[in-house]
């Protein structure tokens, strides 16, 4: 008989709030009272707020922006590779013109059609063959996260949502090509600062649709925020980077896994509670905010303290609340409401008076076009 050496073996940390330590908790793991101290937050708010702040510091101990991914059959069968070298068919630009969640891109132009495409580039394992890729625990991960980002683009075709074409699968790199919006994204301070804030500072309205859309289908997006709104000159407002959409299945019609981009989190996803898809609602509300103000609450903000905030104080405040109409700041209540239950679902945005307001394709391809004449 042999006894073996322990194994799955965890270490349960029993953290109490305590008004007699420095910090306000004993039994801190290690690591955590550097990042209290990094974070700002004090003995009074530890007493005051002390679940909230456990919840969001196991969070970011535990650097759970990882997206949830599909199964391998289920990216086998929404994912298909072209054994190819992309350049036979595009021509691929050698400099990149940004950088997305999985990959960098790059602009490539169609040999035959001429037209411009975008092009994520994915490096992979030392070898090209799938099996043993899937298979590769130093890329898996990135590998099933595109593949989670392709299956999603290619099965939720929508005016407002980024276009998916093909994917190639050559020289140790997964290609990734979709449409090319040609006018950057909202992030960008020349599209915050310098076009016509009314075009723009309703824009979030326009990404209800692909929303609604989403939603619709089970899914919920997981990251929206201005880096992800892409504008093109002809005046088109599209959802991208899909690497954390996830789908909601019969089975299972609530998620925990915590993903995004943390100044736009919702409360419930920050605490680690169950959620659903009314955290995109509030992500949406977050982007009102980017727009009107130029940058989302806490940005200035250490990510743990933001994540403290976001779990403690409730709905966050406009500086100028009186500087936007009644029809502005209801639509804003309705997608910010702490209690998601009490949140406004997409559907019923979608039937919201301040989409009638929302500028037309039309418009912003004329300010845009304006805007570049003048640059």
């Amino acid at each position: 008989m042999q006894i073996s050496a322990p194994f799955n073996f965890q270490h349960k940390f029993h953290v109490q709030v305590d008004p007699n330590s420095r910090t306000g908790f004993r039994g801190l793991p290690p690591g955590w009272e550097d990042q209290l101290a990094q974070a700002k937050i004090s003995k009074e708010e530890a007493l005051q707020n002390g679940e909230a702040i456990l919840e969001v510091l196991k969070f970011q101990m535990e650097q759970g922006c990882q997206p949830a991914l599909p199964t391998q059959q289920q990216a086998r069968l929404a994912v298909t590779f072209i054994n190819d070298d992309p350049s036979s068919k595009y021509v691929i630009a050698p400099k990149a013109i940004g950088q997305g969640g999985m990959g960098t891109i790059y602009l490539a132009n169609d040999k035959k059609a001429g037209r411009q495409y975008a092009v994520k580039k994915l490096m992979l394992s030392k070898t090209t063959d799938l099996p043993a890729l899937q298979a590769h625990a130093r890329c898996r991960n990135s590998y099933c996260s595109l593949t989670n980002e392709i299956a999603m683009m290619r099965t939720s075709a929508h005016p407002n949502v980024v276009e998916y074409m093909e994917s190639f699968m050559f020289d140790r790199c997964l290609w990734v090509v979709m449409e090319y919006m040609d006018y950057r994204c909202f992030a960008h301070g020349e599209v915050m600062g310098d076009l016509d804030w009314w075009t723009f500072s309703f824009s979030p309205v326009l990404s209800v649709g692909a929303i609604a859309f989403l939603h619709q289908l089970g899914r919920i997006h997981r990251d929206i925020k201005s880096d992800n709104l892409l504008l093109n000159s002809k005046g088109d407002i599209k959802m991208a980077d899909f690497g954390f959409c996830v789908q909601l299945t019969q089975e299972k019609d609530m998620r925990h896994s915590m993903v995004g981009t943390p100044y736009w989190m919702a409360p419930e996803l920050v605490r680690g509670q169950s959620y659903d898809q009314k955290v995109d609602i509030w992500s949406l509300g977050i982007m009102m905010i980017e727009m009107a103000e130029g940058e989302p609450p806490y940005l200035k903000e250490q990510p743990l303290r933001a994540l403290y905030l976001i779990a403690t104080r409730g709905t966050p405040k406009l500086k100028q609340p009186s500087k936007y109409s009644a029809m502005f700041m209801d639509f804003y209540d309705r997608c910010l409401h702490v209690d998601p239950k009490k949140r406004a679902t997409a559907a019923e945005l979608m039937q919201h008076p301040l989409m009638g307001t929302a500028m037309s394709k039309q418009h912003i391809a004329a300010v845009v076009s304006r805007y570049r004449k003048e640059r």
